[in-house]
């Protein structure tokens, strides 16, 4: 799922869920590069972007200095809903008008290591177990 996270007194703070359209136009929003995202969000973080004013837009290098902003109620992000990477500051509200996304993990083939590997299975066993529930 895709989420606006924004911080708790941020206007849209107290919405159970978003729309695309609620988000265009509104407010400031911050905006990762490339890499910090999967295609899926990127798309939908490009429509939001779209047409904005300079004022209305920030672009950040990073994850962290994004989740700053947001959680300082600076602007909001769009992040893809992992609740075990959730920021305890943040407020997360579903996009109830996308599908979820998918991506996988990347890794290169020699650095397949031992830690790597029970990374990888602690990831996939929580991520079962979170679409159990």
């Amino acid at each position: 799922t895709i989420a606006c996270a924004c911080s708790q007194d941020y206007p849209l703070s107290q919405e159970s869920q978003l729309t695309l359209q609620q988000l265009k136009g509104f407010g400031r929003i911050t905006a990762c590069p490339q890499h910090c995202y999967p295609s899926s969000l990127l798309e939908v973080q490009n429509q939001l972007v779209t047409g904005r004013t300079p004022d209305q837009l920030l672009f950040c290098d990073n994850l962290e200095t994004a989740c700053t902003l947001a959680e300082a109620g600076f602007a909001f992000m769009l992040v893809p809903d992992l609740p075990q990477t959730r920021l305890p500051g943040l407020r997360y509200i579903p996009l109830a008008d996308l599908p979820p996304i998918s991506y996988g993990v990347a890794y290169l083939a020699e650095e397949f290591t031992p830690s790597l590997r029970r990374f990888l299975s602690v990831l996939e066993e929580e991520l079962r177990q979170e679409a159990s529930e």
